[in-house]
């Protein structure tokens, strides 16, 4: 074979290996899991036990149903600071049954919930998220 080719095939084969360097692989983004810290269940208003949250991602998720009939249900969910007791952020104002997800941006510190609620039954959990690699 002549020297010639012999060098061009040899600049080609490193050209092609240095295209690779161009176009590295790309990491596979987190994967968010869910897990449940807390949950409340009940009927009527409430206040629920303490909670602590770090500086993780965070959420509440709400469930009503369960309407008593000739009745239109109310759900409001306040989230509140255990050290203050004021409240910081409403997180729903539902009439009738229904659910839904309020994701929280705090700082790290205890909380509790009230939930204001009339003529349903509900449900509400506090989740936090947990990152894991890409797969």
């Amino acid at each position: 074979m002549p020297s010639c080719i012999k060098i061009a095939l040899f600049a080609f084969a490193l050209f092609c290996c240095g295209c690779n360097e161009l176009n590295p692989p790309r990491p596979k983004p987190d994967k968010v899991v869910w897990k449940q810290i807390e949950t409340w269940s009940g009927k009527g208003s409430s206040q629920t036990d303490t909670f602590e949250m770090g500086m993780a991602e965070w959420r509440v998720k709400w469930k009503t149903g369960n309407e008593t009939p000739g009745t239109k249900g109310k759900f409001v969910l306040t989230l509140h600071s255990t050290v203050s007791g004021r409240s910081l952020s409403q997180l729903a104002d539902n009439d009738g049954p229904g659910e839904g997800v309020s994701n929280v941006d705090d700082d790290s510190r205890p909380y509790y919930l009230v939930i204001d609620s009339g003529n349903l039954d509900w449900t509400v959990t506090v989740e936090q998220s947990i990152r894991t690699g890409g797969r």
